[in-house]
């Protein structure tokens, strides 16, 4: 999991410095670890990965996806 929030923190760091390329693409990175394996294992990561996956989601303009992470966030807050 540690490749996860690297990931996210990258993708974060390259929005703050304008670089949407090698964010989508970091972005990218993090929802495949994200997926797979399941992210129940560690709820409480899953609670804050899905909840950073959604604000980055929301950053690049995918409102739609933001909103479905952000109900994933919801459902695994609830284990």
């Amino acid at each position: 999991m540690p490749a996860l929030t690297s990931y996210l923190a990258q993708a974060r760091i390259d929005l703050h410095r304008g670089n949407t390329q090698l964010a989508i693409h970091d972005l990218r990175s993090a929802l495949s670890l994200y997926e797979s394996p399941s992210p129940v294992a560690f709820p409480w990561l899953a609670v804050q990965a899905a909840g950073t996956l959604g604000q980055l989601l929301l950053e690049l303009g995918d409102t739609l996806g933001a909103e479905r992470k952000i109900a994933e966030a919801r459902r695994h807050l609830s284990l």
